[in-house]
């Protein structure tokens, strides 16, 4: 589960990025290449099979950018996704969060009451710990 920091870098990282959605359409391929374009198709970045035996995420002007080795053209996709999701995920990540501080405080309100076979049974149900 992601930390209240993680989820905090995760929300940074998401404001300072290009806004989303992103795209990697099929069309438009060279050399097996896949291009990243924001919502307003501003070209991202290229990732693909380059002119060497390496995959490579080239950001910047064409070729003229920083240059990140991928494992695989597919990499641009996941990419995407993350990017177009990353909100959604975060928030998905705190109500997580609130949930099992939820689940723990009803576990300890049942042991304060004399109910611990229901409390364990809470913690180990859901994976918590007592904290």
């Amino acid at each position: 589960m992601l930390t209240p920091d993680q989820i905090a870098e995760g929300r940074a990282l998401v404001a300072a990025a290009t806004p989303g959605p992103w795209d990697c359409p099929d069309e438009g391929q060279f050399d097996g290449r896949r291009s990243l374009y924001s919502k307003d198709d501003n070209h991202l970045a290229n990732a693909g099979l380059g002119p060497y035996p390496t995959h490579s995420l080239h950001a910047g002007d064409g070729w003229h950018g920083a240059s990140y080795t991928l494992a695989h053209p597919a990499d641009a996709e996941l990419i995407v996704y993350l990017r177009n999701n990353a909100s959604a995920l975060l928030d998905a990540a705190d109500e997580l969060a609130k949930y099992k501080a939820a689940l723990r405080q009803f576990a300890s309100l049942a042991c304060a009451t004399g109910n611990t076979i229901i409390a364990e049974k809470i913690l180990q149900e859901h994976n918590l710990d007592v904290k």
